[in-house]
Formats: structure tokens, C-alpha cells, sequence
């Protein structure tokens, strides 16, 4: 079961509000403050500073750094915390972010990190082990990999992991050593205790030692007693287990709940109805933003939804199919993050969806920039980033459409200059 929030950031002169990690939750058990933002500095000294981390970081039960950082990498800027220094300090991001993709990046964070992929419940316990980041839930007991989608921040995890098993996730053997040293200082205790009491009173010390190696015997006897009912019973052990498999804790939910309240889940036919019932491209956008607040979709699988049915993978003429859905488009495709989602659909879709479209795909990036629906330097900086090497051919295809766009912004630049002079 997927469950998600829209993790909202708010503006420097809003207060942080609290939010619930599991919207389906009945019990609202699961709860986070909001993270709050501040920008300082000036010109090339200008930073993000998180001025609540530790507040968020204890909210989501994970070490601060982790968040910091989880973010640095998503974004591409320098990510920095030290806790030796004022809480108002401690963790910043360099340069000035738009609080949409870093409310985008939260909500990425809580999905990939805290969440458990089989109940949607933020128990994970976090550890390391085989050079693997692992979960372990605490409510249906799933462990499995972390779904974190960037490798960078996975070795950020494995160079720094949780050291105990304290709200801040876990560590197997941090946890066992932890416990390890708990037992001996109760036992070295009990030692002590013993040794003031012979050194106080010989004659209660002799008394004890009676006493247990009465109790000593008692013990013996009851053992031998049980063992010996042990041999005369001729049925099978019974071994009880509880079956933590995703199916079966699937099983059990829908057995626990009513039909009625088993959750549904929202997909493409929801979308392809919302359009064709919602009318004109007003209204069918303000169907689609309501359906995204009540599903908690992620922004990622909103847009891949939304794109799916404008354009579907098997349409006999996609770029006509991108012309009529454009009023749409222009409302959807409203931040730089929401831009970079579609240029990631559209390389899966020529990539991967319908290997057949990767000729075109050129085409139909242009299209939606002759459309005003991408800029043209949102397109260059989302084509300098990383590919996927199963999608490597797409970025050849889209070769001669960059460098035409980079052309045309060193001519562009060249006569801004030539009107200066």
C-alpha cells in the first residue's frame, strides 16, 4: 500500500505547521513539523539554511544529515551539516532554491527513505549490512532495500549510518554491541552488590548460598520432570510463524477491513475520466488539482499520469496529440521541477514505453518548446544531467536539437551585446 504526502514548504513569513506523514492512517499517529527555509547572504556567499532541522529530523526519526544531504544531491548544490554548531546553523544548501522543488524533494525524501514499501508506514528501521542499505519494519516486519533512487546519497547512508538503535534508525550491530554493554554493567552491578553484602554479614551471605542451592535444586528437578513428559508425548511440535511476505500482510488487511474500506487506488482511468467529463481545459485543470490533493499523488506520478493520457504511448500522431492538450499543459507545467518530470517522461516514453517514437523524440521536445510549455534552458540543464543507461540512445537523438538551442542562445547573446554597445 502507497502512501504519500504533499510535503509542502512554507514561504519565509509563514510559521511551520505540522503535517501527517500517513494521510490514510485513521489514528493520524504519524506526524512531522514542516521544514523551514531561510535564505542569507548575498551574490556568490547566498545559502538556503534549514533553521528547524533537528525539530524535522527527530519528527521523522532520522539523522538531520540526512535530510541535508538527501536534498544537496537531488538538487545538484553543496549540502553542509555540523552539529557542533547553533541548531539555526547547523544545515544549509548552497545558493537560493524555489520552495516548490524543495517541497517536491521532501516529499521524494519521506517516499523513498521513510516509508515501508509493503504497508506505507514510516517504521523502517535503517542498517547496513552486506554494503546494502536495508529496512527493516517495525509494523509488518518487511525487510527489504530502501527505494532510494540516488547512489550518491546510498553511500552518504553506508559512510554514516545509524550507530544504535535510537530514534534515529538502527544499526544491527551497533545495536547488539549497545545491549552487550547494558548486560554487563547489570551484571557487574549484581557482583558489587554481592561482594557488600559478604564483606557486611557472613552469616546472611551463608544463608543465601542455602537458599540457592535449594532453589538450585528445585530447578533440576522441574527440568528433569519436564523432559521426562517431553519423551512420553508422541505428538509434533507445533511451530507457530507469522508469514511477513507483502502478499499475505496484503491478505491480512483486506481480511481485517471491510470491502468498503480497503483503499483504491488511483490510476490512468481516473485521469482519462476527469478529462473527458470536466469539459473545458479551466475546468478539467481544477478537476486534476483537487484529484491530486485527495490522492496525494507525488508531482512524478502526477505528470506521468497527466501525460499518459494526453499523449498515450500508442497514439498514431503524438505531436497533433501535443498540440490540442497545449491549454492543459501550460497550467500543469508550472515550475522547473514540473518541466524536468516531463522531459524524464518523455525520454521513457522514446526510450522505453515505445521504442519506435526514439526517431522523433526531437520533435517532440520541440514541440512543446515551440509551444512555450519548456524553456529552452530548463531543456539544456536537464540534458547535462546523468542519463540512465537504458535510455542512453534518446540523448544521442536529442544531440542536434541541443546544440541548435545552444546556437541559438550564444547568437541571442551576441546581439543583446551588439545593442549594449
Amino acid at each position: 500500500m502507497e502512501s504519500s504526502i504533499p510535503y509542502v514548504i512554507p514561504l519565509s513569513n509563514q510559521k511551520p505547521r505540522i503535517l501527517t506523514l500517513v494521510p490514510t492512517d485513521p489514528g493520524s499517529r504519524y506526524k512531522t513539523k514542516q521544514l523551514q527555509v531561510q535564505t542569507v547572504g548575498k551574490s556568490k556567499m547566498i545559502k538556503s539554511v534549514f533553521v528547524n532541522i533537528l525539530e524535522v529530523a527527530k519528527c521523522m526519526q532520522v539523522p538531520p544529515s540526512y535530510i541535508v544531504h538527501f536534498m544537496g544531491y537531488e538538487i545538484g548544490a553543496q549540502a553542509k551539516f555540523d552539529s557542533k554548531k547553533p541548531e539555526r546553523q547547523q544545515a544549509f544548501l548552497s545558493g537560493e532554491h524555489d520552495t516548490k522543488d524543495l517541497s517536491r524533494i521532501c516529499t521524494q525524501f519521506i517516499q523513498e527513505v521513510l516509508l515501508c514499501p509493503t504497508c506505507g508506514l514510516p517504521e523502517l528501521l535503517i542498517y547496513i549490512e552486506n554494503k546494502q542499505v536495508l529496512g527493516n519494519c517495525r509494523a509488518c516486519g518487511t525487510q527489504s532495500p530502501l527505494r532510494i533512487s540516488n547512489e550518491k546519497f546510498k553511500r552518504h547512508i553506508q559512510n554514516h549510518p545509524p550507530t544504535t538503535s535510537s530514534a534515529f534508525g538502527g544499526n544491527k550491530t551497533g545495536a547488539k554491541k549497545e545491549s552487550a554493554v547494558r548486560k554487563d554493567a547489570k551484571k557487574k552491578n549484581q557482583d558489587d552488590e554481592e561482594d557488600n553484602d559478604d564483606e557486611d554479614d557472613t552469616e546472611d551471605n551463608e544463608e543465601k548460598e542455602k537458599q540457592k542451592e535449594v532453589k538450585e535444586k528445585e530447578v533440576k528437578e522441574v527440568k528433569q520432570k519436564s523432559k521426562k513428559d517431553k519423551d512420553d508425548d508422541d505428538e509434533d511440535e507445533i511451530v507457530w510463524f507469522s508469514d511477513t511476505s507483502a502478499e499475505a500482510a496484503k491478505r491480512r488487511r483486506e481480511e481485517m477491513l471491510p470491502e468498503s474500506m480497503v483503499p483504491k487506488k488511483f490510476g490512468l482511468d481516473d485521469i482519462k475520466k476527469i478529462i473527458k467529463e470536466s469539459g473545458s481545459p479551466e475546468n478539467v485543470v481544477d478537476a486534476l488539482g483537487k484529484a491530486k490533493g485527495t490522492n496525494n499523488l507525488t508531482d512524478e506520478n502526477f505528470v506521468g499520469l497527466v501525460f499518459e493520457a494526453l499523449v498515450p504511448s500508442d497514439s498514431a500522431d503524438v505531436i497533433a496529440a501535443i498540440k490540442a492538450s497545449q491549454p492543459i499543459f501550460s497550467k500543469i507545467i508550472d515550475s522547473v521541477g514540473i518541466q524536468h518530470l516531463v522531459l524524464d517522461h518523455i525520454e521513457r516514453l522514446c526510450g522505453i514505453t515505445n521504442k519506435a517514437l526514439g526517431s522523433k523524440v526531437s520533435f517532440i521536445v520541440k514541440e512543446f518548446y515551440d509551444l512555450d510549455l519548456l524553456e529552452e534552458e530548463q531543456i539544456l540543464h536537464w540534458y547535462e544531467k546523468k542519463s540512465n543507461s537504458a535510455v542512453s540512445s534518446i540523448r544521442d537523438q536529442l544531440a542536434p536539437l541541443v546544440k541548435w538551442l545552444k546556437e541559438a542562445e550564444e547568437e541571442s547573446s551576441g546581439a543583446e551585446d551588439d545593442d549594449e554597445e
